[in-house]
């Protein structure tokens, strides 16, 4: 009976010092990042096309009402990937990603766009993960490369997906060492 004990504790001990060790981010090589950002590049590209081309978009930093004029051929933007904790909480930077945020010129219904993504990205071996739709005013819906591939995030506001609503997209690839 005490051997079962100590055991059981022991698995209690091993469970809670796992869920304190952080979630590391796959952090790729400079020359994998550069492969993963290309293929990153060609999945929203791909997206930009099935969803009413360039003039339905525009890039987030351009001045307001600006469409895309050309495909994208480079993530302009960085951002920092970070080590997350017990809570989920940013615990220490792991690296750096390369990513470009779109904005919608037009309201469209984030059905249309959800279901066009999920066409577009599937040729990519990027699928659909979980939504919070109903959470919070914001829905965000993620699609997913894995460890190792693109990560894209549609964001609209409200929870109903056939309501016209402008639409937000984050395109991140891999992180990468500093």
């Amino acid at each position: 009976m005490s051997l079962l004990v100590v055991v059981a504790v022991a698995l209690v001990m091993l469970f809670v010092v796992r869920a304190y060790q952080d979630h590391r981010p796959y952090v790729a090589s400079a020359d994998e990042a550069a492969k993963q950002d290309m293929r990153t590049v060609t999945a929203l590209n791909a997206f930009i096309e099935a969803n009413g081309g360039l003039p339905r978009w525009r890039d987030y930093d351009e001045p307001q009402g600006t469409s895309l004029t050309a495909p994208y051929r480079t993530l302009h933007h960085t951002s920092v990937c970070d080590n997350t904790g017990l809570l989920g909480f940013s615990s220490s930077v792991a690296g750096q990603r390369n990513d470009v945020t779109l904005l919608s010129t037009s309201k469209i219904t984030p059905r249309a766009v959800l279901d066009n993504a999920e066409r577009a990205w599937s040729k990519y071996d990027v699928k659909r993960g979980g939504d919070n739709r109903g959470l919070n005013t914001w829905t965000q819906v993620s699609f997913s490369g894995g460890r190792t591939g693109p990560t894209f995030y549609v964001n609209y506001y409200g929870d109903d997906p056939d309501a016209k609503v402008n639409i937000i997209i984050l395109a991140a690839s891999v992180c990468k060492a500093l």
